[in-house]
């Protein structure tokens, strides 16, 4: 963020981004509109270990998971479920610094390597046997699952970080899945959201996170017809 004279102070830079979440995100929840997902709802949906928690009493499976900041508790941890770690973000998974910007991308755990852990709370997480995995993009009662078929290390680790890696493939979501998705938006009060699972090689689907406010644009298309079904939903909703 730029001041008057030039770069703002971190501090000062810190201040001004609460200040311009607070200022234009609460005009925005004042508004009386219909929204997809209510900001207020979409915000508190964020928390991954809410979202675990709701996925898990809502029948879905879900990987082993500790949240720490201690390196002691991640090697009793890692002996406990008797499988390697992965660790992943949080929060935002973007950090800026002086030397610019950096994406943190899922990664495995080396518990000789663990300085810096204290820091901060940091989330851990069994490395769940992969066959390959899915994005779900739900859309009120309506489930589109895509296959994700990474070609690449990088992208078999975290798929994001190599999308030319990638190929797509519509698949038919099994009915225990959706009676899952459907209760935790229910319980969360959400109409939308983007969510990713592993199935494994015994074809168990595994729920790892969702995102209230996910990107779906890039998988849109005559067999995944995301657009048409918030476009249905926007109808149904004028036409009460």
């Amino acid at each position: 963020m730029l001041g008057d004279d030039g770069p703002l102070e971190r501090s000062d830079a810190h201040w001004a981004r609460g200040a311009a979440r607070i200022g234009l995100g609460g005009v925005l929840m004042s508004l009386a509109a219909r929204w997809m997902n209510h900001p207020s709802r979409a915000s508190a949906a964020e928390f991954k270990p809410q979202q675990l928690r709701t996925a898990r009493s809502m029948g879905l499976a879900t990987p082993r998971t500790l949240i720490t900041n201690s390196a002691d508790e991640v090697r009793t941890f890692a002996e406990n479920v008797k499988a390697p770690l992965i660790t992943k973000p949080l929060g935002t998974p973007h950090v800026a610094h002086s030397r610019g910007s950096e994406t943190m991308y899922t990664r495995e755990v080396d518990l000789d390597a663990l300085g810096g852990v204290e820091l901060t709370a940091h989330l851990f997480q069994e490395r769940v046997p992969k066959q390959y995995e899915v994005r779900l993009i739900v859309v009120s009662d309506t489930c589109h699952s895509v296959k994700i078929k990474a070609h690449s290390e990088a992208a078999r680790t975290d798929w994001r970080s190599d999308y030319d890696a990638l190929e797509y493939e519509p698949i038919e979501t099994p009915a225990d899945v959706v009676n899952g998705v459907r209760g935790y938006l229910a319980r969360l009060a959400l109409t939308y959201a983007a969510m990713d699972f592993i199935v494994q090689p015994n074809g168990q689907w595994t729920f790892l996170e969702a995102n209230p406010s996910g990107q779906w644009a890039w998988l849109n298309s005559a067999e995944i017809p995301l657009a048409a079904s918030i476009a249905q939903t926007l109808e149904n909703w004028c036409r009460r």
